[in-house]
């Protein structure tokens, strides 16, 4: 990511994007930049604390119904999915 900017889809206004784009790719403006125009709105912790993972619980997905074979490695499931399919 060279800019360290990310968009999800549903989210981008992108007539807003589209103005703010120019000054994004010069290096004019980021995240700090963005982040200080809103600041009164948000906890003052949201701005300042360490950056996050994103997971995707597919295991659990998987998995569900089948509580009771929640055990760690993919050999149970592997079997569960063999044997129900």
């Amino acid at each position: 990511m060279a800019h360290s900017l990310e968009i999800r889809v549903p989210w981008v206004d992108v007539k807003l994007f589209r103005t703010l784009l120019p000054s994004i790719a010069k290096g004019e403006l980021g995240k700090g930049s963005l982040l200080s125009t809103v600041a009164d709105m948000l906890p003052p912790d949201i701005g300042s604390r360490k950056k996050t993972g994103f997971s995707v619980p597919v295991r659990e997905w998987l998995m569900k119904g089948n509580q009771n074979s929640m055990t760690r490695g993919l050999r149970k499931w592997a079997k569960i999915i063999k044997d129900n399919y």
